[in-house]
């Protein structure tokens, strides 16, 4: 399992000036790229949330986000439990575990064998967190592209008086 120490971070700035005609056809790029498909893929819904009072919810762990543990489910739609509530969790796939000082774990989650935490196996080894360190927990998607946060601002400014014409595009990932 490996531990972030930080993200990097990226973040472009342009303004050109730049014939209407080359305005136009970069929005029409930018309009054509929103309206592909995206090819998003659910992943399996098998993972297991224990409840404090035993009840067991199966499905796909979508996020633990502000102490709120938010489960997809075939039956009962999309489930936000409160963390506190939230005895144990299972899964098979791969998350991202943030816990309280900031640390980044990667791997499966399954409960430790006392029940008072969880186990965290990764490729860089096995680490145990307790049940409050835990943070945040985030879907670590297969495609390397997915795994990007961030924006893309695309603007166009026309001037009719002087005939000019403004882009600016302005990006950031991390």
């Amino acid at each position: 399992m490996t531990r972030g120490e930080g993200r990097r971070r990226y973040h472009v700035h342009v303004i050109a000036q730049t014939s209407f005609g080359a305005c136009r056809r970069v929005g029409v790029v930018a309009f054509v790229m929103l309206l592909l498909p995206s090819g998003v893929t659910a992943r399996e819904k098998i993972d297991v949330v224990t409840l404090a009072n035993g009840d067991r919810v199966t499905g796909e762990i979508k996020q633990l986000d502000v102490g709120i543990l938010t489960l997809k489910t075939h039956h009962m739609g999309t489930v936000e439990i409160e963390w506190v509530a939230v005895a144990s969790v299972e899964s098979e796939q791969s998350f991202e575990l943030t816990d309280a000082d900031g640390a980044t774990y990667y791997g499966m989650v399954s409960p430790t064998d006392e029940g008072t935490g969880f186990q965290v196996l990764g490729p860089d080894g096995l680490y145990f967190l307790g049940h409050q360190q835990i943070v945040r927990i985030a879907q670590i998607e297969d495609e390397w592209w997915r795994r990007w946060r961030g924006y893309v601002d695309l603007g166009v400014v026309l001037a009719s008086a002087n005939s000019q014409q403004d882009f600016t595009l302005d990006a950031s990932a991390d």
